[in-house]
């Protein structure tokens, strides 16, 4: 599987949505996982200096009160009117994550 995965990752790596490297996220607890994926020659990222690959990894508590907050005057919060506002929610994301993993035929599947 993993050798299937790498050439794959290899066929999309000269496209806009390619990219050199590639990450799988585990649980320190995944011991096993872990070892499956150090023996196909992945390498922890969590502290190898400037570059560290880091993750923050928050828990609440389940009786935690979430805060009251309000909206500014003239916004809403609702869901997405489905595929005619696809086109904009995409833009929207790849703007402010300065990322164009997202494409409108993704997340036009994704609903």
């Amino acid at each position: 599987m993993w050798d299937w995965v790498d050439r794959r990752a290899l066929d999309v790596l000269d496209n806009p949505y390619g990219h050199p490297a590639w990450f799988v996220n585990v649980f320190a607890d995944q011991v096993e996982t872990i070892r499956d994926l150090e023996q196909a020659g992945f390498a922890d990222q969590a502290s190898v200096g400037d570059d560290a690959w880091s993750e923050v990894l928050l828990r609440r508590s389940d009786d935690a009160a979430f805060p009251e907050y309000s909206l500014p005057a003239g916004f809403t919060i609702r869901p997405l009117a489905s595929v005619p506002e696809v086109k904009a929610s995409v833009d929207l994301q790849c703007a402010v994550f300065e990322s164009y993993n997202m494409t409108v035929e993704w997340h036009r599947r994704a609903l």
